[in-house]
């Protein structure tokens, strides 16, 4: 003869208890990349902001100076470095490439010229 068990507990209990521990690493997940993402994007527009500083003022000593004044007062841990692309640095129709260093991350941007002669 078969004997059918009597099992007792809640499917409530066991649904929760799984669904907390599925929970806790895809909040996890979630909450790195909306932080990773949030300093990309505080990257991106301090860098855009640099690069208009450097294509408006006129002259380009100045306008370096202005992009490193206004990198040490918007992110104080953040480093500047301007390279030239084509050959003839500093003129108006120069290209140049710009890198926003921050802690683990750098972010370019290539502009051509400025204002400058």
């Amino acid at each position: 003869m078969i004997q059918i068990r009597r099992e007792e507990g809640s499917a409530v209990v066991e649904f929760i208890s799984l669904m907390i521990l599925l929970i806790i690493p895809v909040v996890f997940y979630f909450t790195l990349i909306t932080i990773k993402a949030g300093g990309s994007l505080k990257d991106g527009s301090i860098l855009r902001e640099v690069s208009e500083i450097i294509k408006s003022a006129s002259d380009f000593q100045e306008s370096n100076s202005l992009a490193q004044r206004y990198i040490s007062l918007r992110s104080g841990e953040s480093s500047l470095v301007i390279s030239c692309i084509s050959g003839d640095c500093p003129h108006r129709d120069s290209v140049m490439n710009i890198e926003l260093r921050t802690a683990g991350r750098i972010t370019n941007r290539i502009i051509k010229g400025g204002k400058w002669q």
